[in-house]
């Protein structure tokens, strides 16, 4: 039988050896990941397991400028190929749950709350405030 402190050091190796295997298992998996991207960290998947380009503040805007005037204007047939576009790259953190939030209300055609997300967005970012007035 284990005295008192043989058993507390046996439980802290077992919980030492918990932790080193899921620490060796997150090590092995970030290098997969890296090694499947050819070390390209701009390919590289995000924590959300994206794939893509990430985006930097000024590509960002450049695509809500381009989106802007078509959401304002509620013309669905001019929203989408900018929204695949959107849709294929990894947005800024900061950003990404309001760029869901306005792609769905564009797939709903809920032009005007997409119009007020993209606004908002756009402040987010640090980009020129414009108006909200339709």
């Amino acid at each position: 039988m284990e005295t008192g402190q043989e058993a507390a050091v046996a439980e802290r190796l077992r919980m030492f050896d918990k932790i080193t295997m899921e620490l060796s298992d997150n090590i092995s998996q970030v290098l997969s990941d890296t090694a499947n991207t050819g070390n390209n960290p701009i390919l590289a998947q995000n924590n959300r397991g994206q794939s893509g380009t990430y985006l930097d503040t000024t590509a960002c805007l450049a695509f809500l400028d381009r989106l802007e005037p078509v959401v304002k204007a509620g013309k669905p047939g001019l929203c989408k190929p900018i929204l695949a576009e959107m849709e294929a790259v990894i947005w800024p953190d900061a950003v990404t749950i309001m760029v869901g939030d306005m792609v769905r209300q564009i797939n709903r055609y809920k032009y005007k709350d997409a119009h007020k997300t993209l606004l908002d967005i756009t402040k987010t970012l640090g980009g020129k405030e414009k108006s909200d007035e339709s």
